[in-house]
């Protein structure tokens, strides 16, 4: 799956993020179901909505944002 290693890659990252906002919109549960039983030394956001485009998307998650 190309997010798990787009996520992987970041989560790897000497320099982190201090948060991470995950808005899926996909029809299936398989980011919801990979982040259920994890834990990372980052804040994850993961919000599942219906169907979203791109712009909408990232719209809703810079609201959800805690840092500039």
């Amino acid at each position: 799956m190309h997010f798990l290693k787009v996520f992987q890659s970041v989560i790897n990252q000497d320099l982190k993020p201090n948060e991470i906002i995950i808005i899926d919109s996909s029809n299936d549960n398989l980011i919801n179901d990979y982040f259920y039983n994890q834990s990372f030394d980052i804040n994850i956001i993961y919000k599942k909505v219906k169907k979203a485009y791109p712009g909408e998307a990232r719209n809703y998650g810079a609201n959800l944002a805690n840092y500039n």
